[in-house]
């Protein structure tokens, strides 16, 4: 697997080993107002899943646009599109155009990102966007994060520990089969602040120091990722506020990939140290 590196409206690519982590996703600069078309560029029809990921896009954000109106390309057999092999996907402005690599078509991240850049109509990445009414439903993190900018902590706000919050775990279809969405799902884990006052979480440090994570077991194997705290946003919370974070799978044959086979699976997902209440859930076929 690679690690996944974002550029503005683009997505970067790098080398790195797959382990038991979630694969970085960082995104930073402007997006490309109206970029040639990369060689070998073909249309590119927009799966099935596009239309939910399109709603939740839309729902995070509170603008509404028309999914039919972005002309999408793809480059067969790659997983970048640029000649300097580093960028995985762009949205063009003047030309409302998406064009992704065809190994990153199904990355529900990089879609999303590029999604809400033209939802939104502009470059750049404001905070209150990509890291407060999308965050965790579009990627933003470490370069990202840095062209948002620094955000304050909540005023009075009370040092809490992870446990202090209601933590879920959702399933998205509840019932995932191969002819829905061509297998797509999601396992989303909320973290919720049930106080009046905002707080600011203390998580503890090490390998495993996750602020959201996840781990599907079956009875053919199983995996466990997670996301690593990478900006201020994501350990301070508003009187009640909800954060998420949408671990993106689709049913398949490679744990690795996120793509478990069909069969009955434990899922369990947390905030740092606070495990939500385990689910079972038959996936497939």
């Amino acid at each position: 697997m690679d690690q996944i590196k974002r550029i503005g409206c683009a997505t970067r690519y790098s080398p790195s080993a797959w382990a038991v982590r979630l694969v970085a996703l960082i995104v930073l600069g402007a997006c490309s107002i109206s970029a040639p078309l990369p060689p070998g560029s073909v249309p590119l029809t927009p799966p099935a899943v596009y239309a939910r990921w399109w709603s939740m896009t839309e729902a995070c954000s509170g603008r509404m646009g028309a999914l039919a109106a972005i002309r999408w390309y793809q480059v067969p057999g790659a997983r970048t599109v640029d000649s300097k092999g580093e960028v995985g996907g762009y949205w063009s402005r003047n030309a409302n155009r998406i064009v992704l690599g065809e190994k990153v078509v199904l990355d529900g991240g990089v879609v999303r990102h590029e999604m809400l850049h033209a939802l939104l109509r502009e470059p750049g990445h404001r905070a209150e966007e990509f890291l407060g009414r999308c965050g965790g439903i579009v990627a933003c993190e470490e370069a990202c994060a840095r062209d948002a900018g620094p955000t304050a902590a909540p005023a009075n706000a009370v040092a809490v520990t992870a446990e202090s919050l209601e933590v879920r775990v959702v399933l998205d279809p509840a019932i995932p089969r191969s002819t829905v969405d061509a297998g797509s799902f999601a396992v989303t884990v909320t973290a919720r602040n049930p106080s009046a006052k905002a707080v600011i979480v203390s998580l503890p440090t090490g390998a495993t120091s996750w602020v959201f994570w996840f781990d599907v077991r079956g009875i053919e194997g199983g995996l466990m990722d997670g996301v690593f705290e990478w900006h201020s946003s994501s350990v301070t919370f508003q009187p009640l506020e909800t954060k998420r974070q949408v671990f993106d799978f689709s049913i398949g044959n490679s744990f690795l990939e996120r793509r478990p086979p069909p069969g009955r699976y434990q899922l369990r997902g947390g905030y740092g140290p606070n495990a939500a209440a385990a689910i079972v859930a038959d996936i497939g076929p």
